[in-house]
């Protein structure tokens, strides 16, 4: 799945990326959801896929009730087992491992999450010492959330606490209803909610946000 709201200026930068990074020998549905929150500037981004994406699927909201709700939509039509979500601000920078961690996450069931960051992985967070481990073949590094930006999700995981929240704060109600509002340890995340990066400390970063200025969120809450 793919987040858009009203920015070709940004979908048409990042969507190419994304496709051509994409490295998975298996069959990707791939799903733009579209939220209408300037008519003209969505009218644009369907004319775009229409024209040079064709074998996208495009599901519209014109009511847009936050990015919670956008997900929950599209989430209720996946039948498969995983599920991998990205947003339209976010341009693909190097190639996305997707066979590796598929094969890692049926290997090994308590991997529920694998983000592919949007920075180079840090040692720390406040509050929150990350901790890399190697689990299903592949290293790991432990987050201390449910990520919405991009990511592997294991469906059979995730809709079992899944909660289709309205607003702004969609990520943090989910996360509030996997560990609470204080952040548990990485022993805590490994045993219970299975939510990594991928790769070791310093991995690279896997995309780039090219957003900042553009949020629709205020007016859309996408």
């Amino acid at each position: 799945m793919i987040d858009s709201g009203s920015r070709p200026f940004l979908l048409e930068q990042t969507l190419p990326s994304i496709v051509n990074h994409m490295k998975f020998d298996g069959r990707l549905r791939w799903i733009l959801h579209e939220v209408w929150i300037h008519p003209d500037l969505s009218r644009e981004n369907l004319e775009y896929m229409s024209k040079n994406w064709p074998g996208f699927e495009i599901m519209e909201t014109r009511n847009p009730k936050g990015q919670g709700i956008s997900i929950s939509k599209v989430m209720r039509t996946v039948k498969g087992k995983y599920f991998l979500h990205w947003e339209d601000d976010h341009l693909a920078v190097r190639d996305i491992p997707l066979d590796e961690c598929y094969d890692a996450m049926e290997k090994d069931r308590l991997i529920h999450q694998i983000a592919f960051n949007k920075r180079d992985t840090m040692p720390d967070l406040p509050g929150f010492k990350k901790k890399v481990v190697k689990k299903g073949g592949i290293n790991l590094t432990t987050s201390p959330h449910w990520r919405y930006t991009p990511a592997l999700w294991d469906l059979r995981f995730i809709k079992k606490y899944w909660k289709p929240v309205e607003g702004h704060n969609s990520h943090w109600a989910i996360n509030i209803i996997l560990h609470g509002k204080k952040l548990m340890d990485a022993d805590w995340v490994i045993k219970n909610q299975g939510t990594y990066y991928y790769g070791i400390i310093d991995e690279k970063a896997f995309c780039q946000n090219i957003g900042g200025g553009f949020s629709n969120r205020g007016e859309g809450k996408l």
